[in-house]
């Protein structure tokens, strides 16, 4: 009799440890879920390639005091870094997402387009309770796609990390407009801007002057100026003059400021 009530509280014990280590793992993965989430919702750019997995999260903000997040996993833990500026320069300290009493393995986040809406973080990890007895044996593997909420905001400077990156790629996507004023069209084999127009029928449209305020010396009329239209101011003796920089006989030799007025 006695042995069998050991039996029965043993097994008693072992269902209570196993269930204590479930609850607690189920916990810290919605709360690390929640905390990733909110991160992602908030930002104004989720900066991760684009269908690749990488381990470390990098969000940017319109907040001015934390300009970017990052999320990664260091050994078995998960923390979250707020940097003032870029490129991890002048961090703070790193805040633990998780706790001691759970491992995480394989953390992976994925950014996915979603046209004409906004993009999607795919999370990936596994979280198993930190504990070498058998009863205590938990783990569990969470698969999450996050949608990003704000629409991009820069409180500095649009600054590109390199002199070959570009805004907008071209007939397949490309900017409408910036403010209201300059506008952008795709006719299908060429770019059409129009400033003040929204519907621009040429390469480039203006809805109002054209003003030409060049109060620098006219520059030599070569191969490079060739096609270069410029206003030559006079004095309160002499009138303006509207020069163009033409060719009027082969060669380079030919090349000369032509005054049309």
């Amino acid at each position: 009799m006695s042995l069998f009530f050991v039996d029965i509280l043993l097994s008693t014990t072992s269902i209570q440890s196993q269930q204590s280590a479930a609850f607690v793992v189920n916990q810290e993965s919605q709360f690390l879920l929640q905390q990733i989430q909110s991160q992602i919702e908030g930002s104004s750019l989720v900066d991760i390639p684009v269908s690749t997995p990488t381990s470390t999260l990098e969000l940017r903000t319109p907040s001015s005091s934390v300009d970017a997040v990052f999320i990664y996993a260091s050994s078995t833990s998960v923390y979250i870094k707020n940097c003032p500026s870029y490129l991890q320069q002048a961090c703070g300290a790193p805040a633990a997402l998780t706790s001691s009493h759970v491992n995480v393995s394989g953390l992976t986040f994925v950014r996915k387009q979603n046209p004409n809406s906004r993009d999607l973080v795919s999370v990936s990890f596994t979280m198993a309770y930190n504990s070498n007895s058998p009863s205590q044996v938990f783990s569990q593997s969470l698969d999450s796609a996050i949608a990003r909420v704000n629409a991009a905001a820069f409180d500095s400077n649009l600054i590109p990390t390199a002199n070959t990156q570009t805004i907008g790629s071209g007939s397949g996507s490309y900017w409408q407009s910036i403010n209201g004023a300059i506008y952008f069209l795709w006719n299908g084999t060429a770019p059409l801007i129009g400033i003040g127009t929204s519907n621009p029928g040429q390469t480039l449209e203006i809805n109002g002057g054209v003003r030409l305020n060049t109060s620098n010396s006219i520059p030599t009329c070569d191969s490079t100026q060739r096609g270069t239209i410029w206003i030559v101011k006079g004095n309160s003796s002499s009138k303006d003059t509207l020069e163009a920089c033409l060719q009027n006989a082969s060669g380079s030799s030919g090349l000369g400021w032509q005054t049309i007025y």
